[in-house]
């Protein structure tokens, strides 16, 4: 009898788990195809993801910067499907051949490829045509070979991603980001140079926006070079034909130069995230079978008398166990997902306010990723390297310090000291302004005193003469 308890006990606790596993992989199954339709048509074209210190704002544009990949790959084939399929008389292939023969060669200017395709005898025509879309009544068909040309060149590249030192990788093309730098988008600059490098079809990813140095502080300094950057941004859409975004995070939003802040179409403010994990149990009699290898290395270690942190440095059988499962715990948890709680700001004079007193509204959002797009594309710790840096150039080591407790109390009263003298300084010259103002009023100038003596002669002259 207690042995059918115990076994109908069982399938209730395996039945359960078992439902459980199923609606947590129905429910992310939802929520990915949301987030999917949310970066295909609900992001803006300049985005700026805020939180506090470990929120995961670099992990979160790391998600959608891979959910960005698909939709700009959806968006090139649908161009060329729509452009092949409206003349669809024509064979493009020999079109494919000189676009890809040129892309080999370095050249990628769409304009050039695009004079070559119709100097081609069967593709003249195209020079002439002119389409109608019941909207606009005549495109001329090289316009429509143009973004053909583009869209294909953006296929044959297969990298969309612009990012520090090629820093990103992306999950969807296979590929490390092409690099990038914020002057790049100093359109009015590269223009100049004749140095512009950023291609239709392409995610502009900057992370930490305060680290191009265009603070709210500086807005000067960033009127006055007037790189163009505020342009690019002003006219992303049009420049890139909706083929360009702009992704960056900011800590302190408003730290940002207000000029380029102000043009965001999308603020995301994170407030919670979470991982999810469908697999629990699997990994919960994993951490099982690590525990009991661990505590039977323990009773080996307290058998042959040594020292407890020996138990791992001779070799085991159940190091390898424990070494194995490990091994299939990291596999279980790069299979997880990520969830991000946040709330998206139609204007960016309400972010940091509550839903329910911003001027323009906003709403929340439950953004889903596979953990891989958010932990695997990038290094979370790309920014130790100044700490690396700093470290080792350092010519000083840090020293126990020998002070004492009277000398640090003096240390710092003396910097307080300083403070008050400097208060001191600024009241005696606050004192001493009212002072020297009221005597250049009453101070008159040699002017003055000619005048008035002027005016005395001709008044006692004009007396005389009566």
């Amino acid at each position: 009898m207690i042995a059918l308890i115990v076994i109908a006990c069982c399938m209730v606790i395996v039945i359960t788990l078992i439902l459980t596993k199923a609606i947590t992989l129905h429910r992310l199954k939802k929520r990915i195809a949301f987030t999917r339709n949310y970066c295909d048509n609900d992001i803006g074209y300049i985005t700026y993801v805020c939180g506090a210190v470990g929120a995961g704002k670099t992990t979160l544009a790391c998600g959608i910067t891979n959910n960005l990949n698909l939709t700009l790959i959806k968006k090139a084939e649908n161009t060329i499907e729509n452009f092949t399929t409206t003349f669809y008389d024509y064979d493009f292939n020999r079109a494919y051949q000189i676009i890809y023969e040129n892309y080999k060669e370095g050249k990628v200017n769409p304009g050039i490829i695009n004079k070559l395709i119709l100097k081609e005898e069967q593709y003249k025509n195209l020079g002439n045509i002119k389409y109608s879309n019941y909207l606009v009544e005549e495109i001329p068909a090289f316009k429509m070979l143009e973004s053909f040309v583009e869209a294909f060149l953006a296929l044959i590249r297969n990298n969309y991603v612009y990012y520090y030192n090629c820093g990103f990788y992306s999950h969807i093309t296979g590929n490390y980001a092409m690099n990038f730098t914020p002057d790049m988008i100093e359109i009015k600059d590269r223009a100049k140079q004749k140095d512009y490098q950023i291609l239709t079809y392409s995610i502009i990813f900057e992370d930490e926006k305060q680290i191009s140095n265009k603070i709210s502080t500086n807005y000067q300094q960033v009127a006055r070079e007037d790189g163009g950057s505020d342009l690019f941004l002003r006219l992303i859409r049009q420049l890139g034909k909706g083929t360009i975004y702009y992704i960056t995070t900011s800590q302190e939003f408003g730290r940002a130069v207000k000029v380029e802040r102000m043009l965001a179409t999308s603020i995301l403010y994170i407030t919670k995230r979470k991982i999810v994990n469908p697999y629990n149990v699997s990994n919960l009699l994993l951490s099982c079978l690590i525990w009991i290898c661990k505590l039977i290395l323990s009773l080996k270690n307290l058998i042959l008398s040594r020292n407890e942190p020996e138990e791992f440095l001779y070799p085991s059988i159940f190091k390898k166990i424990i070494f194995r499962a490990k091994q299939k715990k990291k596999e279980i948890f790069s299979n997880s997902y990520l969830e991000y709680r946040c709330i998206k700001y139609n204007n960016a004079e309400d972010v940091g306010k509550r839903l329910d007193y911003t001027a323009f509204g906003g709403e929340e959002v439950i953004l889903t990723f596979p953990l891989e797009f958010c932990f695997g594309s990038i290094d979370t710790h790309a920014f130790s390297v100044v700490q690396d840096y700093l470290v080792n150039s350092s010519k000083k080591r840090p020293k126990k310090s020998k002070d004492k407790p009277e000398v640090f109390a003096k240390n710092i009263l003396k910097k307080k000291e300083k403070q008050s003298e400097n208060k001191e300084t600024v009241k005696k010259n606050n004192e001493e302004k009212p002072t020297i103002f009221k005597n250049r009023i009453l101070k008159k100038s040699k002017t003055q005193k000619n005048n008035e003596e002027n005016s005395i002669n001709l008044d006692k002259k004009g007396a005389e003469k009566q």
